[in-house]
C-alpha cells in the first residue's frame, strides 16, 4: 500500500502534485471545507494551500495531512510530531498514558490513527467491563397493556384494532445516547480509517457492540450528557467521540468524499501548555497561577492576560505568543498589551513569552509611565519534550532581572 500520509509544517505551502497522494480532488475538497469554516484554517492559491497557525491532522479522501508546529530552523518532522503529541497530552487533548509504545507506532504513523486507537481502546474496555444499561421512556403499539395508555394515539391508531394498546412505558436496556454516540463514531472511523491494524479491531468491535439507530449530533448533544457513578467510565470515550464527530464533515461532494479535521490553534495550544506546566510547578512551590482572569477596562470590554502569577504579595503577568522573533524585534502591540495588564493588575513586571527559535537572549525594558513604573520582560524558551525544568525556567526568567533595553 502506498503511503497516504503527508507531514508538513504550519505556514508552509502544499501544492497539487507535490505528493503523489495530494491531487486536485483533495485540493477541491479542502477549499470547500475551508470555505465552510470561513477560511480560517489556510489561504488558497493557484492549486495550492498555505496553512496558517492551526496544527493537527486532516484526512481528506483517503489522504492524511499532519500539520506540525515548528519553533526551530531544522526540518525534523519526527521531533515536532513528538513535541505536538506531548503538548496535546499535557493539555489533555490526547490521553497517551493509556497507550503502549507499540501502539504508538501504528502502520501509517499518523496522529489521526492515534486518536482512533485511543477511542477503540476505550470501547474495548467498556465492553470488557460490561456495557451499562439505562432507563429510557418509549412509546409503542402493543398487544398487552404496559405502562400508561396514550389516549390520543390510541384513538388514532387503534380505532379498529380494539385488541391493541398504544402505551408510554419505561424500559431498561443498552439503547441509550452514550451507546448511540459510540456506535456512530465507530461507523465514522470505519469509513475513513486507512490502517489494516485498526480495521481488524473495528470488525471485532462491531461483533460485540450492539447495533444502534443512526442519530444526528451537535454541540448541544454533548452538553446535555451528564455522567454519574455508573457512567463515569464512559467519559474518555465520549470526549474522543465528540472530537471526531464534531469535526467530521461528510458529503462534501455528492456524498462520496468526507473530511475529518482535528485542528488546534497553535497560539491557544502554546498558552494552555505553558499554563498547565506552571500550574503543576506552582502547586509545590508556594506560588499561585491563574489563567484568563478578567477585568473591565472600557464599558463592558474585558482585559484577560493569559497567565497571572502571584508570588508572595507580588503580581506578575505572562502573555504567551507563538511567534518567530528575530533580533529583539518585538511588536509594539504586544508591548502595549503587557503595559495594560501591568496597570490593571498592579504588577511590577510582565513578560512576553515566545518560543526560542533564533537563540535570542532575554531582555527587558521599563515603561515610561510617571505614575507607576513597571517593566516588560521578553523571554524565550526552547520547546522541548519531557523537559521537567520547563516551568522552573519560566519562573526564573520572570523574577530575575535582565539587562534593560532603552
Amino acid at each position: 500500500m502506498k503511503n497516504k500520509t503527508i507531514q508538513i509544517f504550519e505556514h508552509q505551502k502544499l501544492k497539487v502534485g507535490q505528493f503523489e497522494c495530494f491531487k486536485e480532488t483533495h485540493f477541491d475538497l479542502l477549499v470547500k471545507y475551508n470555505e465552510k469554516n470561513e477560511n480560517k484554517y489556510f489561504d488558497v492559491g493557484h492549486k495550492s494551500i498555505v496553512f496558517k497557525e492551526y496544527v493537527g491532522v486532516i484526512q481528506v479522501a483517503g489522504t492524511t495531512i499532519e500539520i506540525l508546529p515548528k519553533a526551530d530552523k531544522g526540518n525534523d518532522k519526527a521531533k515536532w510530531q513528538s513535541i505536538l503529541l506531548n503538548m496535546l497530552k499535557e493539555c489533555r487533548q490526547l490521553q497517551t498514558e493509556s497507550i503502549s509504545s507499540a501502539s504508538l507506532k501504528l502502520k501509517s504513523n499518523s496522529i489521526l490513527d492515534l486518536y482512533f486507537e485511543l477511542f477503540l481502546k476505550e470501547v474495548e474496555y467498556l465492553i470488557h467491563t460490561g456495557l451499562v444499561k439505562k432507563y429510557r421512556k418509549t412509546s409503542n403499539n402493543l398487544n398487552v397493556l404496559k405502562g400508561q395508555l396514550n389516549i390520543p394515539k390510541q384513538v388514532v391508531k387503534n380505532l379498529i384494532h380494539k385488541e391493541r394498546f398504544y402505551t408510554n412505558y419505561t424500559v431498561y436496556d443498552k439503547n441509550h445516547i452514550l451507546h448511540k454516540i459510540i456506535y456512530k463514531t465507530l461507523n465514522v472511523i470505519d469509513k475513513i480509517n486507512n490502517s489494516p491494524y485498526l480495521k481488524d479491531r473495528l470488525n471485532r468491535l462491531f461483533l460485540d457492540f450492539p447495533q444502534m439507530e443512526e442519530i444526528k449530533v451537535n454541540y448541544k448533544t454533548f452538553e446535555n450528557i451528564k455522567f454519574d457513578r455508573k457512567t463515569n467510565s464512559y467519559e474518555n470515550a465520549i470526549n474522543i467521540a465528540k472530537l471526531i464527530l464534531l469535526n467530521y464533515s461528510p458529503d462534501i461532494i455528492s456524498g462520496r468524499d468526507n473530511v475529518l479535521a482535528i485542528l488546534f490553534n497553535m497560539n491557544d495550544l502554546w498558552e494552555q501548555y505553558v499554563f498547565v506546566k506552571l500550574k503543576k510547578y506552582a502547586n509545590n512551590n508556594n506560588l499561585k497561577v491563574f489563567g484568563q482572569t478578567a477585568k473591565r477596562f472600557w464599558n463592558y470590554r474585558l482585559l484577560k492576560p493569559d497567565i497571572l502569577l502571584i508570588k508572595g504579595n507580588e503580581n506578575y503577568i505572562i502573555d504567551t505568543k507563538w511567534k518567530n522573533v528575530r533580533n529583539k524585534e518585538v511588536s509594539t502591540e504586544d508591548l502595549r498589551q503587557v503595559f495594560a495588564y501591568n496597570e490593571f493588575w498592579n504588577a511590577k513586571k510582565g513578560m512576553l513569552l515566545y518560543p526560542d527559535i533564533n537563540n535570542v537572549s532575554d531582555f527587558e525594558g521599563e515603561y515610561k509611565n510617571k505614575t507607576n513604573n513597571h517593566f516588560c520582560k521578553v523571554g524565550f524558551i526552547k520547546v522541548e519534550q519531557n523537559n521537567d525544568k520547563f516551568a522552573e525556567m519560566i519562573i526564573n526568567k520572570m523574577i530575575e532581572k535582565q539587562e534593560l533595553v532603552y
